[in-house]
């Protein structure tokens, strides 16, 4: 597999791995062939990794890398299941290796939901706009509530809509 800048074989044992796995992993679509590269998606503030990698009909995935012990994919899994099982859209979980901490994720694309809002056809400020798309997700997430709740999670709506709020007026204040 083609790695576009990232370290050479043998000097990340858990890239190794990584692809170790994605190789021994079933296909997730028998028409799209085998993974031909990898590359960094992103990372963020703690020990896991994204990788996007690509076969050669131009489909892609995301691979988590998340090392145990330093991480648990698991709580992962079951809320990507449950958010899905409530109507919120999720990267579908392709391929898992709980044990190691890895998880093959559809690719939902680069494009962030503020820069889609920043650069969509949008007229007047983006503050004017941004708040009420923020405010359109409300009910996907407290929407999973019922659902959760009948496996004995729960969330608590008037708190979860309270921090939004919080996020919202904070992003739309906030100079970007």
């Amino acid at each position: 597999m083609q790695r576009i800048d990232l370290p050479s074989p043998a000097t990340d044992t858990r890239l190794d791995e990584a692809i170790s796995w994605l190789s021994n992993a079933p296909p997730t679509d028998k028409a799209a062939g085998e993974w031909t590269s990898i590359a960094t998606a992103s990372a963020d503030a703690s020990f896991r990794r994204y990788f996007r990698v690509t076969s050669a009909t131009g489909a892609t995935a995301i691979v988590m890398d998340a090392p145990p012990p330093q991480e648990d994919v698991r709580p992962f899994v079951n809320m990507t299941h449950l958010l899905a099982e409530g109507g919120v859209h999720v990267p579908a979980l392709l391929a898992a290796d709980e044990a190691n901490g890895f998880l093959l994720l559809g690719d939902m694309g680069s494009t962030t939901y503020l820069s889609a809002l920043q650069t969509g056809n949008c007229s007047g400020s983006i503050q004017a706009v941004r708040a009420p798309h923020y405010r359109n997700t409300m009910p996907h997430y407290c929407g999973a509530r019922s659902r959760c709740f009948r496996i004995g999670i729960w969330i608590d709506t008037a708190a979860l809509r309270s921090r939004t709020m919080k996020r919202i007026r904070w992003s739309v204040s906030t100079p970007h």
